[in-house]
């Protein structure tokens, strides 16, 4: 994978480099720098964790060859047009194979460079078409599209059906990682330069630090704004260039323009819906901020050309000026963040492996490794499905694990550590009539196991394990102060190794996003005390409670998505002698033709009341009992109705296709009112 990477890398080095130096004529030194600068800067080193993102290496590669098929045309060598399309079929068939992303957001951003072309001068592009209807030189790309549909049909016998079921992903999934306007500069931790200050900006503006892992793909703010004075340089002064090559780099620096309005996202609303509903293949993309990784690639490029304009300046300090420049964009793009490539269980599961027993038909995986500070996302998906594909290839036995960019209905196996995980393998296994011959192959000692009976369901575990919670060595946390955590870390209801911060009230430790070393240590502290009120809307303190069964949080609360939610929280003080009383905001979405919607309560699994909620919020009061309450005042409570989630949509209420079912917006705490 290493040597993969590598060459990956190497190819878009030196494709730049032939970009620029052959197709755009700059200096040696103005190439070396925009061939440096698309191989290592800080969103490309970082975005490219997916090692399969690496192929963004191929966008320039493309366009070399596009300006290497006009040229061949404009000199009337078809032979060697016919054969340099062909290959450009061949890699476009190939390409979405390997990595759907980088193919499909490169196609994009070609459609948004013609678009950019056409307004900037149409009769010049137009005059481009032209040269190919000379002589019909266009038959000589035939061949090559020809190969590139024949590409499409394994792609679409892989993804399509999964793709049919699913309807894809929805907009709300792809919203989510549209990048605020902040994050445009988003470099991510362990910058030098310029972490701690990007993180301080991102609190005040976004409400929470750095942001996840994908948002890592930011240019750094030098480059960026020399980009933006390049562009309106570009349109200004005269840059030197042929009028080709000029009009090229014009389009170049407004396509860049437009991505990234495009991309980002300002108060929840993205300009990306045009893109969503518009152009084909859309829906199949939910991280878009990986829209950025073309954008820093091409972003390279525009510069060189901007600096090596500068540097035939006139002026007798440009040229050093301008290599200085240079010099400062290329140090601002280091970053101290390790992103392993290959790691010890991915070589471990590849060892000495025992052949399975002669019973085993199909398999999962068990106990696997998890090093410190492995990302939540890797936790819950990667550890054990990767793992399983690699033995997958090695013993050619089918696995019930897997990675797919659209989640079969009904597939939910994730989360290897949690206690439910066995059962949930063998439910699945069950529904699909795949239990004869199911084996579990352990990580750890490399041994097999044949899965003979079912296996227990787990009792629900303990609510100090159910979400992040955050751990204050002082004592209770402030509630002012809980609420401007929230903002930062409210979006996740994982678990992270704690780390000390120091905020203007007090020096904390903060759990959130990542799994905990030794989760027995850590105690659920975001306890409430008497008259102590909380809104589940989006970063807000209430969000913290959530646990499973809940959609993203928005602006008024939170909805239910499933048919029962859970919800965890721990008492402080001593003034529940007589039981707790919540105070709930809360509505519900009734199934027609009825006007309401009962909602069960159970605390630690025993039923405590029920809530009957209308189409509008309202107040509802519920009294738990001091016997109810556990000792350590650590409530698991389950909101539980009698029907599945609908969604408005199949209820012919409105459009919109989530799954809904009732939902809170405010929650109160106080004493229950004594017995008289």
């Amino acid at each position: 994978m290493e040597l993969t990477h590598a060459g990956t890398r190497a190819i878009g080095f030196f494709a730049a480099w032939v970009l620029m130096r052959r197709y755009f004529g700059l200096s040696i030194l103005a190439t070396a720098f925009g061939a440096t600068l698309a191989t290592i800067a800080n969103g490309i080193y970082l975005g490219t964790m997916h090692a399969q993102l690496t192929t963004v290496a191929s966008a320039p590669l493309l366009f070399c060859l596009i300006a290497r098929i006009h040229e061949l045309l404009m000199e009337e060598r078809r032979r060697a047009a016919l054969i340099t399309g062909c290959l450009t079929g061949l890699l476009l068939a190939c390409w979405p194979m390997t990595s759907f992303y980088t193919f499909w957001m490169t196609g994009l951003f070609m459609i948004i460079t013609l678009g950019a072309a056409l307004v900037i001068d149409r009769r010049a592009l137009i005059a481009m078409g032209g040269e190919l209807m000379v002589g019909r030189r266009w038959l000589v790309l035939i061949p090559g599209l020809l190969i590139f549909a024949a590409g499409l049909h394994p792609l679409w016998l892989t993804y399509g059906p999964t793709a049919a079921l699913t309807g894809m992903h929805q907009f709300a999934a792809v919203i989510h990682n549209a990048p605020h306007l902040v994050d445009v500069i988003n470099v991510g931790p362990d910058n030098p330069f310029w972490s701690a200050a990007f993180e301080s900006l991102r609190f005040e503006t976004v409400g929470e630090g750095l942001g996840e892992f994908e948002l890592w793909r930011g240019f750094t703010p030098l480059h960026l704004a020399l980009l933006a004075l390049a562009l309106i340089g570009a349109f200004k002064f005269r840059t030197g260039l042929p009028a080709r090559q000029d009009f090229a780099y014009r389009c170049l620096l407004v396509a860049l323009a437009v991505g990234l309005v495009l991309l980002i996202q300002v108060g929840g609303f993205t300009l990306w819906w045009l893109v969503y509903y518009i152009v084909p293949g859309a829906k199949a993309v939910r991280v878009i901020v990986r829209f950025e990784l073309l954008l820093l690639t091409f972003g390279a490029v525009a510069l060189a050309i901007a600096l090596d304009a500068f540097a035939r300046y006139r002026a007798p300090w440009s040229s050093l000026a301008a290599v200085l420049i240079g010099l400062a964009v290329l140090v601002e793009q280091y970053s101290g963040f390790p992103i392993a490539r290959v790691k010890a269980a991915d070589v471990k599961a590849l060892g000495d492996i025992r052949k399975p027993p002669s019973e085993c038909r199909t398999f999962y995986t068990i106990n696997p490794d998890r090093v410190d500070g492995e990302s939540a996302v890797n936790t819950k998906y990667y550890i054990h499905s990767t793992e399983a594909m690699l033995l997958v290839e090695r013993l050619n036995l089918p696995t019930l694990l897997g990675m797919h960019t659209f989640i079969p209905p009904g597939w939910g196996l994730t989360d290897p550590l949690s206690p439910d995980y066995p059962w949930r393998v063998y439910e699945y296994a069950k529904a699909h009539d795949l239990t004869k011959g199911l084996c579990a192959f352990d990580l750890q000692d490399l041994t097999w196991h044949v899965v003979t009976k079912p296996p227990e369901r787990p009792a629900t575990p303990a609510p100090e394990l159910a979400m992040a919670g955050l751990v204050s060595p002082a004592g209770p946390i402030p509630l002012p102060l809980r609420e401007s955590l929230a903002h930062r870390y409210g979006g996740s209801t994982l678990r992270l190794p704690c780390r000390a911060i120091v905020d203007k009230d007090a020096s904390l430790l903060v759990c959130a996003g990542e799994p905990v070393k030794d989760p027995g240590d850590i105690r659920l502290s975001l306890g409430l005390r008497d008259g102590e009120v909380v809104s589940f809307a989006r970063g807000e303190a209430g969000t913290l409670l959530l646990a499973d069964g809940w959609s993203r949080p928005e602006g008024w609360g939170t909805w239910a998505s499933d048919q029962q939610a859970t919800l965890v929280l721990r008492l402080d003080g001593n003034g529940f002698q007589d039981g707790v009383r919540l105070a709930l905001t809360a509505h519900a979405l009734p199934l027609p033709p009825a006007t309401s919607k009962v909602v069960h309560v159970l605390v630690n699994d025993a039923p405590v009341g029920s809530l009957t909620l209308t189409g509008d919020p309202g107040a509802q009061d519920l009294c738990i009992p001091a016997a109810q309450l556990p000792k350590d005042r650590a409530l698991l409570m389950t909101l539980r109705t009698d029907a599945a989630a609908q969604s408005p949509a199949a209820l012919k209420i409105s459009d919109d296709t989530r799954l809904l079912n009732f939902a809170l917006s405010q929650m109160s705490v106080g004493p229950c009112q004594p017995s008289p």
